[in-house]
């Protein structure tokens, strides 16, 4: 089979989602081959329109052109629906789309056109709650597909003691630094447990003193976020409301994968992946976080012990080979 990933220039990389399931696809014997729908330099940037013209004309050519079976789309904002419906009436090609956030969209990105999902002969989405809301409005392609992660790179670091004193902590969270995520951590932890916050620097700007006082600097690289997870004794997931609503986001399986202990707020759907209070921990409001911090901070054993079996668990169910 012939596989068509369709992603942009900054996910195509080891420890993102795109590259998982392009290594993924070639693991199990599949030719594949990548497409930029977005890539950015001097021409996307100053002949938007045009190089977003030419980009969905050579897409469609390069279906045609490699007889390509699946087309793969990651997000992908700027594949027009006229251009997968072209792919539909002239080949055989699946035109697929795994989208990773909430497809009716946010404050921070818009929706997909309506158009373009219902061109999809199969839309991926990442929670039971948008396969449901989607099949609702009509997009009989809709089915649910959860995140997974690729275990040949999230996997235990060997750690140096640079490593564990640059990176490790009792507490930590990567992540964006959303308004409700600022409110939610400060004060979170007493006077002499270490918390740490890595992201973009728009944490140096949080209108809490007690949180930019706590932030290490970022962005921070894959590679970095790996031993970010392993050294920290404690990883804080704190999911986006609006795009984890029943199941567990790609940081989630990151976290497990490089061998970290997941702390993480509850969703509905979360004992499908891992057991909470076995293998993983969850939280319902900021009094049980804190009663889980200083507990799981007071029994290390245990903690070390349930990051453990999450490991094991996630390389049996929920690698990348695994959902393609």
């Amino acid at each position: 089979m012939r596989v068509l990933v369709v992603t942009h220039d900054k996910a195509d990389g080891p420890g993102t989602e795109p590259y998982g399931y392009f290594r993924a696809f070639k693991e199990l014997g599949h030719e594949t081959e990548l497409f930029y729908y977005r890539k950015k330099g001097f021409f996307h940037s100053n002949f938007r329109k045009a190089w977003v013209r030419r980009m969905n004309a050579r897409l469609v050519d390069r279906v045609r052109e490699w007889a390509a079976d699946v087309l793969l789309v990651f997000r992908g904002g700027y594949v027009s629906a006229e251009t997968l419906n072209a792919v539909n009436r002239t080949t055989s090609c699946v035109t697929a789309n795994f989208y990773p956030d909430s497809p009716f969209g946010l404050a921070t990105y818009p929706p997909l056109p309506f158009e373009a999902l219902r061109a999809y002969r199969l839309f991926l989405t990442r929670d039971r709650y948008f396969e449901r809301e989607l099949r609702a409005q009509g997009i009989e392609s809709a089915r649910y597909q959860p995140h997974g992660y690729d275990p040949e790179f999230y996997r235990p670091p060997v750690l140096t003691e640079e490593d564990r004193r640059r990176f490790g902590a009792d507490l930590s969270f990567v992540g964006s630094a959303y308004p409700f995520r600022v409110a939610f951590l400060e004060g979170i932890v007493e006077h002499g447990a270490d918390l740490r916050i890595w992201g973009r620097p728009a944490w140096e700007r949080a209108e809490s003193a007690w949180v930019r006082d706590r932030y290490r600097g970022g962005p921070i690289s894959q590679e970095e976020k790996i031993r970010v997870y392993a050294a920290s004794r404690i990883n804080l997931n704190l999911q986006h409301p609006g795009g984890a609503v029943l199941g567990l986001d790609e940081r989630s399986f990151g976290i497990v994968g490089s061998g970290g202990f997941l702390l993480v707020n509850h969703k509905e759907g979360i004992g499908d992946f891992f057991e909470p209070g076995e293998e993983i921990a969850t939280f319902r409001d900021r009094a049980e976080l804190r009663r889980l911090i200083e507990h799981h901070l007071s029994n290390p054993d245990e903690t070390a012990e349930m990051a453990r079996r999450a490991l094991e668990r996630a390389r049996r169910e929920h690698t990348h080979v695994r959902r393609v």
